[in-house]
């Protein structure tokens, strides 16, 4: 068994009949990744450089080194540990630098008190920028997730599948192009196979990395020097140039209704299964109307152990996000508690009914042989 946290690429040579409109429409622009989108957004809204962004304190700490090479200062705010913010959250970290706030749609779970949230930051004269990089068709009170605030973001590559890509959306607004591409452009080519790969060895039950090896060695034996591993601070890959044709191109191959019908099955499907184990499910009850990216578990005790044994078993659980340097448990320990505990399983499309539920068992018995 073989099951990857993200997606290999859900691709059809049919056009689906029926397709969401949103966010591809007229005000969406595409980047190499949702971190860049946050940057052409505040550009777009005017917020200037050596502005405050204000983000949740869990949060990886790529998107910071990201803002930080935008020329934006970072402020952060609580999260509570069950992931649903309000309004006292926030506010005690507004400053008079303060001009955006990003506020996070955890693992594709919408933020219930975002309306609230939303009216408060414009009251105070905020951009709302929603982060749904872990939703893509999710839905809150009949309105889809990101139309709630001034713009949002999304990441199609940890939903759908396909090369590494962001899309930036504002309400009734385009979005002109302020982020300079970097040159090489991005090589859709290299992750479409990679992707093709993963599928592969999915299909068959083995690691992917059984399958690349021998691609490796050749790319070794024809690299000339080696090129050192650049760290995330100097990483610039985020805000490389795209083939934004072909990006449109496989959006409208893939049959996003199936993917978010798929992904509701198997996260449901999991909570029903595994809510009698030895961890707690994050969210409670099964999801409806939002589209789930993963299925979060609260792992009181041994979360590595587990994510290992997963692991071993060909489960490949994630823990989610490396935090920022200045996130420790002195100023946020909700964020440090969150990071050390939940655990994220797989569920998406590519994965059958037949397999969620070999799964669940699997889950349920490693969990309860480490269980103290």
């Amino acid at each position: 068994m073989y099951i990857p946290i993200l997606p290999p690429l859900t691709f059809s040579l049919k056009v689906p009949r029926k397709q969401f409109s949103f966010p591809f429409d007229k005000y969406a622009h595409w980047t190499a990744s949702a971190r860049a989108s946050i940057g052409q957004l505040l550009s777009s809204f005017g917020v200037s450089k050596n502005s405050e962004v204000l983000v949740a304190a869990y949060m990886c700490s790529e998107v910071i080194i990201a803002l930080r090479q935008m020329d934006y200062f970072v402020g952060y705010y609580n999260v509570p540990p069950n992931l649903e913010c309000s309004i006292a959250d926030i506010e005690p970290y507004i400053t008079s630098k303060s001009k955006a706030v990003l506020i996070t749609h955890y693992f594709g779970f919408p933020q219930e008190k975002i309306v609230e949230l939303v009216e408060f930051a414009h009251q105070l004269g905020l951009i709302v920028i929603e982060d749904c990089a872990h939703t893509l068709t999710g839905m809150y009170r009949g309105e889809m997730l990101g139309t709630f605030g001034d713009g949002a973001v999304f990441s199609p590559r940890k939903i759908v599948g396909g090369p590494c890509s962001g899309i930036g959306w504002a309400k009734g607004k385009q979005i002109f192009s302020a982020c300079c591409a970097e040159s090489p452009q991005h090589s859709a080519t290299r992750e479409l196979l990679s992707q093709v790969i993963e599928r592969f060895a999915m299909d068959i039950g083995i690691h992917p990395e059984t399958l690349k090896k021998p691609f490796k060695t050749l790319l070794r034996k024809n690299k000339r020097g080696n090129i050192p591993r650049e760290e995330p601070e100097f990483n610039r890959d985020w805000r490389h140039s795209i083939n934004v044709q072909l990006l449109q191109f496989l959006i409208r191959h893939i049959d996003l209704y199936r993917v978010h019908k798929k992904r509701l099955r198997n996260y449901n499907l999991l909570y029903n299964l595994t809510k009698e184990g030895s961890f707690q499910p994050l969210f409670t009850g099964e999801a409806r109307d939002w589209c789930p990216y993963v299925f979060p578990v609260w792992v009181e005790n041994n979360q590595q152990k587990l994510q290992q044994k997963l692991y071993q078993a060909g489960i490949c659980a994630a823990t989610w996000p490396r935090l920022p340097k200045e996130v420790n448990y002195s100023t946020f320990p909700d964020a440090v508690k969150l990071k050390s505990h939940i655990l994220l399983f797989p569920v998406h499309q590519a994965i059958s009914y037949v397999t969620i539920k070999r799964m669940s068992k699997i889950i349920l018995q490693i969990s309860e042989s480490i269980s103290p």
